[in-house]
Protein backbone atom coordinates (compact mmCIF):
# COMPACT_ATOMS: atom_id res chain seq x y z
CA UNK A 1 0.00 0.00 0.00
CA UNK A 2 2.44 2.26 0.81
CA UNK A 3 4.53 1.33 -2.76
CA UNK A 4 1.00 2.52 -4.29
CA UNK A 5 1.19 5.77 -2.14
CA UNK A 6 4.52 6.84 -3.37
CA UNK A 7 3.30 6.41 -7.08
CA UNK A 8 0.14 8.44 -6.97
CA UNK A 9 1.60 11.26 -8.43
CA UNK A 10 2.83 8.58 -11.59
CA UNK A 11 0.29 8.96 -14.96
CA UNK A 12 -2.69 7.04 -14.31
CA UNK A 13 -1.72 4.83 -17.37
CA UNK A 14 1.10 3.36 -15.83
CA UNK A 15 0.03 3.24 -12.01
CA UNK A 16 -2.74 1.01 -12.88
CA UNK A 17 -0.01 -1.46 -14.91
CA UNK A 18 1.29 -1.41 -11.98
CA UNK A 19 -1.52 -1.89 -10.12
CA UNK A 20 -2.60 -5.05 -12.16
CA UNK A 21 1.11 -6.62 -12.53
CA UNK A 22 1.63 -6.44 -8.65
CA UNK A 23 -1.54 -8.33 -8.43
CA UNK A 24 -0.80 -10.33 -11.11
CA UNK A 25 2.21 -11.25 -9.45
CA UNK A 26 0.60 -11.82 -6.11
CA UNK A 27 -2.15 -14.26 -7.53
CA UNK A 28 -4.89 -11.48 -6.67
CA UNK A 29 -5.87 -10.28 -9.71
CA UNK A 30 -9.40 -10.62 -11.06
CA UNK A 31 -10.10 -9.77 -14.26
CA UNK A 32 -12.88 -7.97 -14.96
CA UNK A 33 -14.31 -8.34 -18.50
CA UNK A 34 -17.22 -5.77 -18.79
CA UNK A 35 -14.47 -3.04 -17.97
CA UNK A 36 -12.06 -4.78 -20.55
CA UNK A 37 -14.38 -5.77 -23.13
CA UNK A 38 -15.98 -1.85 -23.13
CA UNK A 39 -12.04 -0.47 -23.13
CA UNK A 40 -11.13 1.18 -27.12
CA UNK A 41 -8.71 -0.49 -28.85
CA UNK A 42 -7.76 3.22 -30.02
CA UNK A 43 -8.22 1.87 -33.59
CA UNK A 44 -9.55 4.50 -36.26
CA UNK A 45 -10.67 3.52 -39.55
CA UNK A 46 -8.34 6.14 -40.97
CA UNK A 47 -5.61 4.06 -38.80
CA UNK A 48 -7.00 0.47 -40.44
CA UNK A 49 -7.35 1.94 -43.96
CA UNK A 50 -3.52 2.87 -43.46
CA UNK A 51 -2.72 -0.70 -42.15
CA UNK A 52 -4.32 -2.10 -44.75
CA UNK A 53 -3.68 -0.07 -47.81
CA UNK A 54 0.17 -0.69 -48.00
CA UNK A 55 -0.63 -4.29 -48.30
CA UNK A 56 0.64 -5.14 -51.58
CA UNK A 57 -2.45 -6.28 -52.64
CA UNK A 58 -3.23 -2.61 -52.93
CA UNK A 59 -0.72 -1.71 -54.67
CA UNK A 60 -0.76 -3.91 -57.19
CA UNK A 61 -2.53 -4.11 -60.71
CA UNK A 62 -5.77 -5.48 -59.96
CA UNK A 63 -4.28 -8.06 -63.12
CA UNK A 64 -2.12 -9.44 -60.64
CA UNK A 65 -4.27 -10.74 -58.27
CA UNK A 66 -6.93 -13.40 -58.27
CA UNK A 67 -10.44 -12.88 -58.69
CA UNK A 68 -10.94 -13.48 -54.97
CA UNK A 69 -8.20 -10.98 -53.71
CA UNK A 70 -9.37 -8.22 -56.60
CA UNK A 71 -12.95 -8.51 -54.87
CA UNK A 72 -11.79 -8.50 -51.04
CA UNK A 73 -9.40 -5.06 -52.19
CA UNK A 74 -12.31 -3.53 -54.31
CA UNK A 75 -14.97 -4.83 -51.18
CA UNK A 76 -12.66 -3.27 -48.35
CA UNK A 77 -11.61 -0.66 -50.30
CA UNK A 78 -15.11 1.15 -51.16
CA UNK A 79 -16.37 0.22 -47.72
CA UNK A 80 -13.44 1.86 -46.06
CA UNK A 81 -14.31 5.12 -48.38
CA UNK A 82 -17.64 5.50 -47.84
CA UNK A 83 -16.81 4.88 -43.76
CA UNK A 84 -17.07 8.30 -42.07
CA UNK A 85 -15.79 8.81 -38.91
CA UNK A 86 -18.61 8.60 -36.32
CA UNK A 87 -17.95 7.67 -32.87
CA UNK A 88 -18.86 3.80 -33.91
CA UNK A 89 -16.82 4.02 -36.15
CA UNK A 90 -13.82 5.11 -34.32
CA UNK A 91 -13.54 1.95 -32.27
CA UNK A 92 -13.69 -0.26 -34.93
Amino acid sequence: MLTLHRHLSCNKYLLLKQIVFIQLLAGTWELDWNKLLQTPLSLTTEHLWKQLSSRSEFRESPSMLSEHDTTVVTMLSEMFQSATPTPLHQHL
